[in-house]
């Protein structure tokens, strides 16, 4: 698929899930360079979600729907776990779907736009789970949501016709 096309999913699917279709854009380029074939294992991933059950429903072991949860997919990155809380029941694998990935991606920050007003909480939860700062004020994760407003900067002023 080509990025035109992929540009405009996301677009859509961000649109549906009342989230904002610039800050999904943002995030697929900084995550993946808004490639859908996209998978990484986050070792140090504990937040986990019945994996006895889903391993039991889906025919497979335990261990692998640990891994499975424990992977982001896509182009935005959404990490198996996160899926499964928002009620994603399906094969973990599946995510590299794009319209899939993408849905569950932007359910993901549908959530934390509701939970957090501020934009740089809601970038920075979508990274590290909430918007942990240091006590300089930074956030934890600065360097991540400092490319993510770039890019966001960035498409908000070729939508309002600026180059």
């Amino acid at each position: 698929m080509d990025i035109e096309k992929l540009e405009e999913m996301i677009t859509q699917i961000a649109k549906q899930c009342n989230v904002m279709p610039n800050m999904a854009l943002a995030i697929a380029y900084v995550e993946s360079g808004i490639d859908t074939t996209k998978v990484r294992y986050e070792a140090p991933w504990r937040y986990l979600v019945s994996p006895d059950k889903y391993a039991k429903n889906l025919g497979i072991t335990v261990e692998t729907e640990l891994v499975l949860q424990s992977m982001s997919w896509s182009c935005m990155q959404i990490m198996g776990s996160n899926a499964r809380v928002l009620g994603y029941n399906g094969m973990l694998t599946l995510l590299v779907q794009p319209q899939l990935g993408i849905l569950y991606a932007c359910k993901h920050l549908q959530v934390l736009k509701r939970k957090f007003v501020n934009e740089l909480d809601i970038i920075s939860s979508y990274n590290q789970g909430s918007p942990v700062k240091l006590k300089d004020g930074k956030f934890k994760n600065q360097p991540y949501v400092d490319k993510v407003t770039d890019r966001l900067t960035y498409l908000r002023r070729i939508s309002d016709g600026q180059k």
